[in-house]
């Protein structure tokens, strides 16, 4: 792997791109950050990028139309590995591959399998290892954060716990008020907005439960989702404190 190997990290929530930013870096890899579509063109366009990372979701962009326009935009740009990040189990390797992409890491990213993806598109040629399966029927599951260890990770720890805690309440106020508008659009927006930000923190309970209403509010059955977002809200009372007391004991 050359030393100087650099990654595009291409997230529209800013707790998913800082999390794969300081893994990136702690593997020796330098990294720049982009929220959306037009902003990674214009990296592109300027800048000499070897690996990028891309969300699924930008959202209300799709990441595999992301993916098309950098395939159009040139022949240094064609050639760029473009490996896709996502929380949708169903996807696979194939589907990717089939829309533009080379590769598929699915969330949480975990570290071993992170460097072993970008490694393999630098030309070591490893195989990527197999995705660890979550378990989503516990409100909290410290596993991921305790694998950021000491050092630079266990602040990012922090962080992503006061991220979490700041931004978790106004994703489920913006919610409510979607679906009292009536509109599935900017519900289906914070639904991924929450289930990514619950998977960054361990919130495996929540995470699956905002991905269903994701998926419904994509369906646009709003009939449903009021349902489900009291139970998302319900996950949240339930996985809040956790993170506050795992928080004391770290910091104890």
């Amino acid at each position: 792997m050359p030393e100087s190997a650099h990654i595009l990290v291409v997230d529209d929530i800013a707790s998913n791109r800082m999390v794969a930013s300081l893994m990136l870096n702690q593997l020796g890899f330098r990294t720049t950050e982009a929220a959306n579509g037009p902003d990674t063109i214009a990296i592109l366009e300027n800048q000499p990028i070897d690996v990028v990372l891309l969300d699924r979701m930008l959202g209300e962009e799709c990441g595999f139309d992301v993916c098309r326009t950098i395939r159009q935009m040139g022949p240094q740009q064609a050639r760029i590995p473009l490996i896709i990040v996502s929380a949708d189990s169903r996807l696979t390797h194939r589907v990717v591959q089939d829309r533009g992409a080379n590769d598929l890491i699915l969330k949480p990213i975990m570290m071993n399998e992170l460097d072993t993806t970008v490694r393999k598109w630098l030309g070591k040629n490893l195989a990527p290892e197999q995705t660890p399966k979550v378990e989503t029927n516990r409100p909290f599951d410290s596993g991921y954060l305790d694998s950021m260890g000491t050092g630079e990770f266990a602040h990012m720890r922090y962080e992503l716990l006061d991220v979490f805690a700041r931004e978790a309440p106004k994703l489920l106020a913006r919610g409510r008020a979607a679906l009292a508008a009536g509109d599935a659009v900017e519900l289906r927006l914070v639904a991924h907005s929450l289930k990514g930000a619950s998977l960054a923190v361990g919130g495996n309970q929540l995470a699956s439960l905002a991905s269903t209403l994701e998926a419904t509010a994509i369906a646009r059955e709003l009939a449903v989702a009021d349902a489900q977002l009291a139970a998302c809200n319900t996950a949240y009372e339930a996985l809040q404190p956790q993170l506050d007391d795992y928080r004391n004991r770290m910091s104890g």
